[in-house]
């Protein structure tokens, strides 16, 4: 197994949950929009890797939203 890891400059706060632990850190300063506009929308520009984790963060996203009911149209970047 790979041990990947992240080097965390600042935690702003630790919120404890029953199966879980979230960490808040600062903002980005990018956004998923800026991105694929930054590489001027052209899919095959993004690694198959960064694809997948993008899709995996929309997908975890729109989990999280169905669970506590949040109703949505669309989803744009």
């Amino acid at each position: 197994m790979e041990l990947h890891v992240v080097k965390l400059e600042e935690v702003i706060d630790v919120v404890p949950g029953r199966s879980y632990c979230a960490l808040v850190l600062p903002a980005f300063d990018l956004d998923l929009q800026r991105l694929i506009r930054l590489r001027r929308g052209r899919p095959e520009e993004f690694l198959v890797q960064h694809r997948y984790c993008i899709a995996q963060g929309i997908w975890t996203g729109l989990q999280y939203m169905h669970s506590i009911e949040v109703l949505h149209r669309d989803i744009k970047p």
